[in-house]
């Protein structure tokens, strides 16, 4: 009884390893690098709504030994996130930054954020969503 518990806690323990080898597959390693470039106002004559603007130049490293390729089935975003729950997801992205990034590749563009609550500018990281991350 008890070299069958042994058993089935070394099944365990090999499941879960095994299922951290393919999330670590899965995952690209990508390094964002973020400079905020300016800050502004955006207006919209059809709902006559004023929000805050900022401006951030982003730059993408696909470090992996993989292509990186966003699309459809494979959906890229960035967003403000403060590592504490609060986030604000990009509201335009430069299209160089959405074409498919061969390993070792790196490439620059511009990301804007909106919103009408100004607290939720001063979050300070910017960080990047693949997949089921981009609502």
């Amino acid at each position: 009884m008890f070299s069958r518990k042994i058993k089935i806690f070394s099944l365990f323990l090999s499941l879960m390893a095994a299922g951290q080898a393919i999330s670590a597959v899965k995952s690209p390693d990508v390094t964002v690098y973020a400079q905020k470039e300016g800050a502004g106002s955006v207006w919209n004559s059809v709902t006559g709504k004023a929000e805050h603007l900022l401006s951030y130049q982003v730059t993408v490293n696909n470090n992996s030994s993989e292509p990186l390729v966003p699309g459809k089935d494979n959906k890229m975003c960035f967003y403000l996130d403060d590592n504490m729950g609060k986030t604000l997801m990009g509201h335009g992205i430069q299209l160089e930054l959405l074409s498919p990034y061969k390993p070792g590749e790196s490439r620059t563009g511009v990301i804007y954020f909106s919103s009408t609550e100004p607290d939720m500018l001063s979050l300070p990281y910017v960080k990047l969503g693949l997949g089921s991350q981009c609502k």
